[in-house]
Parts: C-alpha cells; structure tokens; sequence
C-alpha cells in the first residue's frame, strides 16, 4: 500500500518514471498471502494513478477488482472507493450511463458509513 501511495505521489509530482517503477513493486508485491484490504487499497490507487494517465480501461479493472474483493471481504469503505474509482473511469471512456450508476452506488455507500466526501478529495484515498 505504501508503495502505490508513492507511485500516486510520484504520479502526482510530474515523476512518471519513478511512479511507473514504485507501481510497479507495489502490484508485485501483492502476494497471494497478501490481505483483502491491501489488496483493495492497492487495486484503488493503482487504478486512480491509470486514470490519470488516460488508460481507463485498465483503470476499470482495477477498481472492479477492488470492488469484488471488497464486496467479498465486507469492507464497505473500499466497496464505495472502488465504485467511485469505476464510475471515474467509465466517463473516461464514454459511458456515462453506466457512470452515473456506479456514482449514485458509491454515494450511497459513503452515505452508510458516513464519510462525508469533499470534491476535492483524492480518488485514492481509502
């Protein structure tokens, strides 16, 4: 997790060598041991850091991924990030039906468990 958060960072920073690199390790170092919630953390930032970069469909897949695992493990607040990190990359690629789905279900899981979610506030911090 700390790894992806470097790679955004990194991303963020204009350093997109060293952010491919650290995201990179941070993907390898998901072991199958790994926990559910590392693994939810990490899917989410790595596909906020894809997003960025225009590659929305492997920024889908990621957050889906998370969003499947998050589902599985009851983690509702990686369950709501994963959703919001979808809905992001379906408008970036044009489905906005489907985006607009994803974004009212991550709303109303961040209404459950009561994170109050400011615009400005990161995709990928989950």
């Amino acid at each position: 997790m700390v790894l992806a958060r470097l790679a955004r960072a990194e991303f963020l920073l204009g350093s997109d060598a060293e952010a491919g690199d650290h995201a990179a390790r941070a993907a390898a170092a998901l072991t199958p041991g790994a926990s559910g919630y590392e693994r939810v953390r990490t899917d989410n930032v790595l596909g906020a850091i894809h997003h960025d970069r225009g590659e929305f469909a492997e920024a889908r897949r990621l957050h889906r991924q998370a969003y499947e695992i998050a589902l599985r493990i009851e983690f509702r607040r990686g369950v709501a990030y994963a959703l919001q990190g979808m809905a992001a990359a379906e408008a970036g690629l044009g489905d906005t039906a489907a985006a607009a789905g994803h974004r009212a279900e991550a709303q109303a899981y961040f209404d459950e468990i009561g994170v109050v979610r400011d615009a400005a506030e990161p995709l990928w911090w989950c």
